[in-house]
């Protein structure tokens, strides 16, 4: 105790504390349906999404030529059935289909697809994972009929984190997913889209994947549909390409429009590529470029590591601290000056945090998690004033009051 009041100055600390406390109880207070909007843009919000939207470069991203985006927008069972025929004339590695096939009425074209399937060497389709908000589990699949399903492997196509959150933006993506069946009999353990295709592509790298032992992986993207080929079915079939494009390439074929004519926004997710990293209003990446991104990192081991959350509160608080530190010795000091000089050490501050985080997240892939330092800092100031100017005058004087009593 005395080390403590020797080396620690107590209204600092408790200040410190204070800003922890506020930033525990904030959410709650933004439960309320009033707070909703700013509840999601407050936990919606990474400093990594500068790094991307404000201070990369992606003209010096390569564009990743094993990787060729086929647009399906539109075609029916029959038309799918003969660009497969022709991209297998192609012997590409791994046709990845992000669709769910169905019968139909049409039960000939069924069976013309269900024929170019069985052709097809290294096959993956698609399902979604179904997000059950009453039990907040996972606990049923929608996925192709088992008519086209029998001929490939399966992976899930949701881009989630924790839950099914798709108003969020897209950081990261699951390495595996638990379904517990409805039944209760156990749970189903199932992968994703993207690292079922690169396990027909070059099962080693995902074994890679796998000794990481994370549970998530942060995406590293290189960019948009423009950093891999792309090319829309209807060229396929009317066979304008080049015959060398699909050779021994992943095929991923799904919904996009690379020129923006139609929205498509069903099918489009929020990510960090975005220039507009606050107060988003439409989704700016397609499933199929993110599941692009995911395979291309995953082929090139381009990893990012993250520092543990418990780390990163501890770094928070010292670095809080230390500001309060500041602000109490100019408010004793140069207490006319308090204001101006408190906003200088916040912009500093602010500015190498931002420094930081840009140079740790490109130069050695490591996310440095200062998100609880950034909440942190902005509170430290307004908390500082709040507890020495009302909560320790009041506490002291109702402290006072008892003891006369007493």
């Amino acid at each position: 105790m005395k080390l403590f009041k020797k080396y620690i100055d107590s209204d600092a600390f408790a200040s410190t504390i204070l800003v922890f406390i506020t930033l525990i109880i904030l959410p709650l207070l933004l439960s309320f349906n009033f707070f909703i909007p700013l509840k999601n843009a407050f936990y919606d919000f990474a400093m990594t999404d500068i790094n991307y939207a404000k201070l990369r470069s992606p003209e010096k991203e390569l564009a990743d030529t094993n990787i060729v985006l086929i647009n399906i927008a539109g075609m029916s069972n029959n038309e799918l059935a003969d660009l497969i025929n022709i991209l297998n004339q192609n012997k590409p590695r791994v046709i990845g289909i992000d669709k769910e096939l169905k019968f139909a009425d049409d039960s000939l074209s069924a069976v013309n697809l269900s024929e170019a399937l069985s052709h097809v060497n290294r096959l993956v389709l698609s399902n979604r994972i179904i997000y059950n908000k009453v039990t907040n589990r996972f606990d049923s699949l929608a996925q192709s009929d088992n008519f086209f399903r029998i001929y490939g492997i399966s992976g899930f196509t949701n881009q989630i984190t924790i839950n099914d959150r798709s108003h969020e933006t897209v950081r990261t993506f699951k390495i595996y997913s638990k379904v517990t069946k409805k039944s209760g009999t156990g749970d189903t353990i199932i992968h994703p889209f993207p690292v079922e295709v690169v396990h027909l592509f070059d099962p080693e790298k995902v074994q890679k994947l796998y000794e990481r032992n994370n549970e998530e992986e942060i995406i590293n993207f290189r960019g948009y549909f423009n950093k891999y080929f792309f090319i829309a079915g209807e060229q396929i079939l009317n066979l304008e390409f080049n015959p060398n494009l699909f050779f021994g390439k992943i095929l991923l074929l799904s919904y996009f429009d690379p020129f923006n004519i139609s929205p498509l926004f069903g099918y489009k997710y929020y990510s960090p590529l975005d220039s507009n990293y606050t107060g988003k209003s439409f989704p700016d990446m397609y499933g199929i470029e993110i599941h692009a991104n995911i395979i291309s990192m995953i082929i090139n081991e381009n990893y990012f590591n993250i520092i543990p959350s418990w780390l990163a509160v501890i770094i928070a608080f010292i670095i809080c601290y230390l500001m309060i530190i500041a602000y109490k010795y100019i408010d004793e000091k140069y207490e006319t000056w308090y204001e101006i000089l408190s906003l200088v050490i916040f912009v500093v501050i602010s500015l190498m945090l931002l420094a930081a985080n840009y140079y740790s997240y490109h130069l050695i892939m490591l996310d440095l998690n200062l998100n609880y330092t950034l909440f942190a800092i902005i509170l430290a100031s307004p908390i500082y004033e709040a507890y020495t100017k009302s909560i320790k005058p009041l506490s002291m004087r109702i402290l006072r009051k008892k003891t006369r009593q007493i």
